[in-house]
Order: C-alpha cells, then structure tokens, then sequence
C-alpha cells in the first residue's frame, strides 16, 4: 500500500496520534466514498477551474456545478485578488518530515516573507485553521526558503471560514512532531492508542481491540 493511504497529511489527526493505525488499516477494506466526500471533490474541482480563468455556466456544466460556482464565488475572487505568486492545486515534496511523502495543497499564494495557505472545506460543519494539522503539513511543504510567517486558512462557504498564523520557526518546531510521527507508524509493533480523533473516521476501528475498549470505559483523552 502506498504511502499515501497509509499517513496522507488529511488523516494526520488519526496517525500522528495511533502509530499502529496505518499497519491495521492494512488488514481491512476502505470504505467507499459517501455522498458529502463526493461532493467535496466535485466543489474542488470547480473552484480549480474558477482559480484558473474560466467560467462555470449552466448551459455548459448544468445547474449543480453554477450553483456550486455562486457559492464559492467569495472566496475564489478573494484569492485572485491576492497579490504575489499564487500555485493552484500544487504538489509538494514533504520528503524531510514524511518520507517518500507528498501533498497537494488547493492554493498557495507566496508574498514576499508570507506564504498563505488556502483550503477548500465544503461541508456544513466548522473546521478550524489553528491547530490543524493537515493544513500545517502542507504549510511544511509550500514554505520558500525566505518564508518568516505562514497563515493557514480555510475556506467555508457553507459554514465558517477561519485563519491563523504560524511563525517559520513553530511550523518547523511542528516538522519535527510530524518525522517522529511517521517513523513511529514504520515499526511492525506500533501502538495503537484510541482517542476520539483520531477513531472517528478510521475504517480499522470495527476491528481494533483498543477501540473496542474504549466502547466499555470511554477515551482517555
């Protein structure tokens, strides 16, 4: 299986968390994606379109996708109005904290020593910048060597969009969390810890003993 199912920087809460999760994962089938997570992908690929010049119409891609188009219409126009160099959809190496990693973050704008890191999230439910961990690790791989500041930011149009920033210095602080992390998911004997963020949306956790536990005496944390 290959390193981007087993610690992609979206399932950072769970593995940064469970070492043993990625080995588990191994054994048992994804599940497929559910209509939000369809949804998700069908918004991200409009709004690259839109981030690029072009135009969404409903005579040439219907109803749903305008609709779409109208409410990320904020946030696109925000971007565009941006200064700098803007990278849209762009990968990124994150060999030094995940090896063999990488990331596509859905833009970047770079200004002078600030870089902005932008992430579409379409759903309803709040989702904050600070803290979070994939945006953090894709903040990782888009720094420029003369980045002093970093601010991580998420787009919601269908909910609440939030920032917050991040110094050179606490992300690469964060970096080194994020090595330790994945070398700790490579050992056959990884542990595997619950908790109540990173099980939420593990696929193993039918089958995890430790998860199990957890049913009968709650989280520890």
């Amino acid at each position: 299986m290959s390193w981007h199912h087993r610690i992609s920087p979206s399932a950072a809460d769970r593995w940064m968390a469970c070492p043993g999760s990625p080995n588990l994962l191994d054994t048992v089938p994804r599940r497929p994606s559910g209509p939000a997570a369809l949804e998700g992908t069908r918004a991200h690929a409009i709004r690259e379109r839109m981030l690029t010049g072009q135009v969404i119409t409903i005579m040439n891609d219907g109803e749903e996708a305008y609709a779409m188009s109208l409410l990320l219409k904020r946030g696109v126009n925000y971007l565009l109005g941006l200064g700098g160099q803007r990278l849209i959809e762009h990968r990124f190496s994150l060999d030094p904290w995940i090896p063999g990693g990488s990331g596509t973050s859905d833009a970047v704008v770079h200004r002078g020593a600030a870089t902005l890191v932008n992430d579409l999230k379409y759903g309803v439910q709040p989702v904050q910048a600070k803290d979070n961990k994939q945006l953090m690790i894709y903040a990782l791989g888009a720094m420029r060597p003369g980045t002093r500041t970093v601010t991580l930011q998420i787009d919601a149009p269908r909910a609440v969009s939030s920032q917050h920033s991040i110094s050179r210095e606490d992300l690469l602080d964060f970096g080194s969390t994020v090595a330790r992390a994945a070398i700790a998911t490579e050992s056959k004997d990884a542990p595997r810890i619950a908790g109540d963020k990173q099980c939420q949306w593990c696929d193993a956790r039918t089958v995890c003993p430790e998860y199990a536990t957890t049913l009968m005496t709650g989280f520890d944390s």
